[in-house]
């Protein structure tokens, strides 16, 4: 696998996707999960299998998963899809793309436990599951959406780095694609439609 370095920096995008069916309205409903009900990471400078750009997934029913992605797949349903890019060095690249990928290969599951708790009053929620701290030193066997997004940033980006800093306090028990969008929005302005990003 091999990466590819633009102008020394790297492109990654936290991918927001808007609900696409009434169980997704639903959910947003009940769990008051704000405009987006699901995230995933899109490398579009990641090279795997002699093709570019790749994207993390996961979705109920499924383990992770790796699949290729080109930009264009997102622009075709405009009003769907929300992003914001990220410029990180290539080291944090490789370290991201090394802990999705063992992440894949180990066929980590979907997080049903921690999704249902987004359907308890959020006080209940929080007081019955404080945050994990420790959650990066043993890599987790099921993930949700958020909960992959989250916690491959934290360990590609290490602690200090700002964009950790600004996750450092949600809980990863109870956080939401919202929320990431939110929190990435102190930094890099609200997201941007995916077709109108320029296509590089």
């Amino acid at each position: 696998m091999q990466q590819q370095p633009t102008n020394g920096w790297m492109r990654i995008m936290v991918v927001y996707r808007k609900p696409t069916c009434s169980l997704d309205k639903c959910v947003q409903f009940i769990g008051q999960c704000g405009v987006y009900t699901h995230c995933e990471l899109y490398c579009p400078e990641m090279m795997h299998n002699g093709k570019l750009g790749w994207v993390f997934t996961n979705f109920s029913c499924r383990v992770m998963e790796l699949t290729q992605e080109s930009i264009w797949e997102y622009r075709n349903d405009p009003e769907l899809f929300d992003s914001h890019e990220i410029l990180i060095r290539p080291d944090q690249h490789a370290a991201l793309i090394r802990w999705n990928q063992d992440l894949v290969s180990d066929k980590c599951a979907y997080n049903y436990s921690d999704l249902f708790l987004h359907l308890l009053p959020k006080f209940v929620a929080h007081a019955l599951v404080p945050d994990d701290k420790d959650m990066l030193l043993n890599p987790p066997t099921k993930l949700y959406c958020a909960q992959a997004v989250i916690l491959a940033l934290r360990y590609a980006l290490r602690p200090k780095h700002r964009i950790s800093q600004l996750l450092v306090d949600i809980n990863i028990h109870l956080c939401k694609p919202s929320c990431i969008a939110d929190k990435l929005s102190v930094l890099f302005g609200k997201p941007i439609e995916m077709h109108c990003l320029p296509v590089v």
